[in-house]
């Protein structure tokens, strides 16, 4: 196989049309760099929203618990949650958080000893209480 020997002026002219080719991509590149330096929506002192800076925080919270299916029909059922939510500002942005909670609900009770086609003894009920303590990160 013969390989072509590079000539110097071949050489000269392909690292010209290189060095003209990336002068003229960073040319194109260069208003759109100098446009990413626009301030799109508001500047922080003009925000609507503003960052909480305060110590603590203490509020209520409602949601709602869904349990899934329970083949055998003796789990809670699906009910409300209301508690209290107490919030400690550590540093920024962690936040020490403890909530205490309450779920109101019921479950299906059976008589093992029947037979399984009248065994529904009614229903009961499953309060649950609950208490959750927190780091949490509110990353933006």
């Amino acid at each position: 196989m013969t390989r072509f020997p590079i000539l110097p002026t071949a050489l000269r002219r392909a690292t010209r049309r290189l060095a003209c080719a990336l002068a003229a991509a960073g040319l194109g590149i260069a208003p759109a760099a100098l446009a990413a330096q626009d301030v799109i929506g508001r500047l922080p002192q003009d925000a609507v929203l503003r960052s909480l800076h305060d110590g603590q925080r203490m509020g209520p919270f409602v949601g709602w618990l869904v349990t899934g299916r329970d083949p055998v029909g003796v789990r809670a059922h699906s009910s409300v949650i209301t508690g209290l939510r107490y919030d400690v500002f550590l540093s920024n942005p962690v936040y020490f958080s403890v909530r205490v909670l309450d779920i109101p609900s019921t479950h299906d009770v059976y008589l093992p000893a029947a037979p399984s086609t009248n065994n529904r003894a009614g229903t009961a009920l499953a309060n649950l209480l609950g208490f959750e303590a927190a780091f949490e990160f509110a990353l933006s």
